[in-house]
């Protein structure tokens, strides 16, 4: 199945493009009416759910807008998918590189070996 998939990406790539602009705006309904029934019902049990409201709103305006003009809505995706990876590479740049071999101190000469508990 997968294999028929990545061929008929490969064959149409304007048809599978359109295919998942249309996926992200149904998902993107979907998700909004959730969170806007949610918001009503929990009104009562959390603090901020027009928070939540307006997140559902927010996404019911954007899978409306995406099924009004997908291609526009495509290179919006593209746009933020970018951006995310972008902002996503900039903040693990920024942090120290976890260590592979466990809580080993930096510069350790043997660093497979257990490190030390104090007592």
């Amino acid at each position: 199945m997968s294999l028929a998939v990545g061929v008929l990406t490969l064959l149409f790539p304007g048809a599978t493009a359109l295919a998942l602009v249309l996926f992200v705006a149904a998902w993107s309904l979907v998700t909004g009416v959730a969170e806007v029934v949610a918001a009503i019902r929990l009104r009562q049990h959390i603090q901020g759910e027009w928070l939540l409201g307006l997140s559902g709103i927010l996404s019911i305006a954007f899978g409306i807008l995406l099924f009004i003009s997908p291609m526009i809505g495509a290179i919006a995706i593209a746009i933020w998918i970018g951006a995310y990876a972008w902002c996503l590479e900039r903040y693990w740049s920024a942090r120290p590189a976890p260590s592979l071999l466990g809580n080993a101190p930096a510069g350790d000469p043997n660093p497979g070996r257990p490190v030390p508990r104090p007592a």
